[in-house]
């Protein structure tokens, strides 16, 4: 659905409206207590249901407002609102942070600094940073990674650690499984963490990559690869480059006189006719943490893919290269 434009004053008239009309009523007494109703405006010392107001000053109903750019959230905010989360606890960790926080831990290990030396700091200030890639401000408190909490993610680590263990020893006991993933795929091979910690650094301020949180669907179905959720946003940016996804289409079609499928062989246009000339997807071939700073892609680095087989490469990690999927197609 095509939401009409909201105007300042037609939010406010909203407010109006639910202040004589709907505030005192029993399904709405205690909104803020219900679960349901993570967000709020808060506007003259009120607090006032988002999607609700947003659906009174648009005159479409509240399911109309859901994730992405059209969020009730984020249009309210556009027009000049302020809106506050009523549950708000911080997040959870995710791989990204975690890659950064295991870098920093694997090079004082089994020792992680003291809370209140620069090398926590400084990590601290890089996940805010992050943060803001990753999670809505609505999502962050006071207290977003900050230096306690940044220093008992490293001692979280030490459960995990041969090294600290050996002795009997057993760290905090306290963990998620995120972090067992973490150690596992990174602990043995600190060249690679810090290749990959130095990836999502060097694009903290790239804007081929725009935060996760303002348009949350634009991977759906896509996995997140080893490297964290924005090096895969990175990937997915790039392979969507229409520029340079028209370059690699022509580049085959000129060669090859057709656009198929590298894994599977589909043809769109030899199925559908002429409703599929010119259609097919690209696939970023080169491993997501090399995807930084200077790195340009070329057309060499892209594969071209149907939807299927790109899903499927895509649906779990490790993503599948593209010779690994054109084995399964061979032995199913």
């Amino acid at each position: 659905m095509n939401l009409p434009p909201l105007t300042p004053n037609a939010v406010l008239d909203a407010m109006d409206v639910f202040d004589r009309e709907i505030r005192g009523g029993a399904a709405w007494k205690a909104w803020t207590e219900n679960n349901a109703h993570r967000y709020a405006i808060e506007h003259d010392g009120k607090l006032y249901p988002v999607k609700k107001i947003a659906s009174i000053a648009s005159g479409v109903p509240v399911r109309a407002f859901s994730g992405g750019r059209e969020h009730a959230n984020e249009i309210l905010k556009r027009v000049g609102f302020k809106i506050v989360n009523l549950h708000l606890t911080n997040p959870d960790w995710l791989r990204d942070e975690l890659i950064l926080a295991l870098n920093v831990y694997l090079k004082h290990r089994p020792n992680p600094p003291g809370k209140d030396t620069t090398e926590i700091r400084d990590l601290s200030a890089l996940l805010n940073r992050l943060g803001e890639k990753l999670f809505s401000p609505e999502d962050r408190s006071d207290t977003f990674r900050n230096v306690n909490g940044v220093y008992m993610k490293l001692m979280n680590f030490r459960r995990l650690d041969p090294q600290y263990t050996a002795h009997g020893r057993i760290g905090l006991a306290r963990g998620a499984k995120a972090e067992e993933e973490v150690w596992a795929e990174f602990a043995d091979d600190p060249e690679r963490c810090q290749e990959v910690s130095d990836a999502i650094s060097a694009t903290l301020d790239d804007p081929e990559t725009e935060p996760a949180w303002i348009d949350p669907d634009v991977d759906e179905g896509i996995q997140d690869a080893p490297e964290g959720r924005l090096l895969t946003r990175k990937h997915v940016a790039r392979e969507r480059n229409r520029k340079l996804v028209q370059s690699k289409r022509k580049q085959v079609f000129k060669k090859q006189g057709r656009l198929a499928c590298e894994a599977c062989g589909f043809d769109f246009a030899a199925c559908y006719g002429t409703r599929g000339d010119g259609f097919i997807e690209c696939h970023h071939t080169k491993p997501v943490s090399s995807l930084v700073g200077g790195h340009r892609t070329h057309v060499n680095d892209l594969a071209l893919v149907c939807a299927n087989c790109h899903r499927i490469i895509h649906r779990t990690k490790p993503w599948l290269s593209i010779d690994e999927l054109k084995a399964i197609l061979q032995t199913s």
